[in-house]
């Protein structure tokens, strides 16, 4: 067995190859300059600090590309991903009616609701127009970062 263990080894290093799990675990590295709306496993929850972060990026690297599907994921967030947030809580606790910590939850997104609606969907619309027309533009990607840090500010 031993004898295997060592062959085994050995083509490893000979071909380069590397074992399941140092090839999972090399999957989770961040890259310098990685965004982390491209990254699968970050493609079904979004966080404002996730989007704070993408954006500030963008705009260190004048990225009017990366920038535009940050703001696209803000916008889809804002305008559905929330309330698909609101109702699982609902669905949650309407079938858990013991359980408090669905009523929190759901009182929590209430808020983090209430604060969106303060938010002008028509100016990320046009940021991202502006984008498309000039991918560099620094003050567009800045005023979706503003927008960004003004909505997390608020759910903190």
């Amino acid at each position: 067995m031993k004898k295997l263990e060592n062959i085994l080894a050995e083509n490893m290093r000979r071909f380069n190859t590397k074992n399941l799990i140092e090839q999972q675990l090399d999957m989770f590295d961040m890259q310098d300059g990685e965004y982390l709306h491209n990254r699968p496993e970050y493609s079904n929850e979004i966080s404002y600090e996730d989007l704070a972060s993408d954006m500030e990026l963008a705009i260190r690297t004048k990225n009017g590309k990366e920038a535009i599907k940050v703001a696209q994921n803000l916008l889809k967030y804002i305008t559905v991903d929330v309330y698909e947030k609101l109702k699982w809580s609902q669905e949650r606790a309407a079938k858990n009616p013991d359980n408090d910590i669905y009523g929190s939850h759901i009182s929590i997104v209430k808020d983090e609701i209430n604060s969106i609606q303060k938010v002008n969907q028509d100016v990320i619309k046009n940021v991202i127009g502006v984008l498309k027309a000039d991918p560099s533009n620094v003050p567009a990607m800045q005023m979706i970062a503003d927008i960004i840090d003004d909505l997390w500010s608020s759910v903190d």
